[in-house]
């Protein structure tokens, strides 16, 4: 039955194999990340960019994109010796009030001019990444918010302007999508 209407589309179409050439290439470019293209802009330092107080509004999404949970959170950084940029996140959960606190170190290498490669390494997280100019994108493992469960992460953290950036963090366990959290970070105070 599948063969006949496989057979029927192949007599029916003109073109069958560049149609089909077209319909795969579509399908395997479809939710692909280009981090050339988020990071265009300013060049994002860390040392320089991360270093103070910041406030963030979160907001976490299961797999199917319903929002679980929204949180508040205080960053503050300050930079070591290394180069490392210790952060503490003061995160408070709106929904189950429920107030975390994460200690984040992000370990800079620098093996050129600007070409540098973080180790982003807390209680709950052990990632791994390049800046490629405005932003960072980071992959490894990690946990999602409200759970113990290990999964895997990747963050993406584009820097905006004015001491504004983006930052986003997907989950997945055993390859399938597990969920998402979305982080916008305003610098406070001077």
């Amino acid at each position: 039955m599948i063969r006949w209407y496989v057979v029927g589309f192949l007599k029916q179409s003109k073109f069958p194999i560049p149609g089909l050439f077209t319909l795969l290439l579509t399908l395997l470019s479809c939710g692909f990340y280009n981090p050339e293209v988020s990071g265009q802009g300013p060049v994002f330092r860390p040392e320089v960019d991360m270093i103070g107080n910041f406030r963030g509004r979160r907001i976490v999404y299961d797999r199917n994109d319903s929002i679980i949970e929204t949180a508040v959170i205080d960053r503050s950084c300050e930079l070591k010796d290394g180069p490392v940029v210790d952060c503490r996140l003061d995160i408070l959960y709106e929904r189950i009030q429920d107030r975390v606190v994460l200690n984040r170190s992000y370990a800079l290498e620098y093996r050129e001019a600007l070409d540098a490669s973080l180790h982003l390494t807390s209680e709950r997280e052990d990632l791994k990444g390049k800046i490629h100019g405005a932003a960072f994108h980071l992959t490894g493992e990690g946990e999602v918010p409200g759970s113990e469960e290990k999964v895997n992460q990747e963050i993406r953290f584009i820097a905006l302007s004015d001491g504004e950036a983006l930052e986003t963090i997907l989950y997945s366990y055993l390859g399938f999508r597990s969920g998402k959290s979305v982080t916008f970070w305003r610098r406070v105070g001077e």
